[in-house]
């Protein structure tokens, strides 16, 4: 089985997102696609998202992520207390604050946003 490890982080200068592996204190991103130099980029620390190896309509889904599903739109995060990633809902027709979603529901979905560049969800889950 093949583990994909990515990282993403905002940009400090011109606030895109970058893709790679981060630098161990999440200042810098190293650059995924070059993998024979050693380009890196200054990035915000508090923007860095791991992938959480589930794809969806749209494609890779992150943490601070913001998905709609047939079931309501939720934010993607990881709990610590449980050392795995789940779903807090902000609008759902289910009777659940937070839950995990399986892997066919993340299929179903699409990433709407993400806390970061959404303002309405910016402190969400703060």
């Amino acid at each position: 089985m093949k583990r994909e490890h990515l990282f993403r982080a905002k940009d400090i200068n011109s606030k895109d997102w970058i893709y790679g592996m981060p630098s161990h204190d999440f200042r810098f991103i190293f650059n995924s696609d070059n993998t024979d130099s050693f380009d890196r980029y200054e990035v915000l620390p508090e923007t860095t998202c791991e992938f959480i190896g589930a794809k969806n309509k749209s494609g890779h889904v992150f943490e601070n992520d913001i998905i709609q599903t047939p079931f309501g739109t939720g934010v993607v995060f990881y709990d610590s207390e449980r050392c795995a990633f789940r779903v807090k809902w902000i609008r759902t027709i289910l009777e659940v604050e937070m839950s995990w979603l399986p892997c066919k529901g993340f299929k179903k979905s699409i990433t709407v946003g993400n806390t970061f560049d959404t303002a309405e969800f910016r402190s969400f889950l703060q």
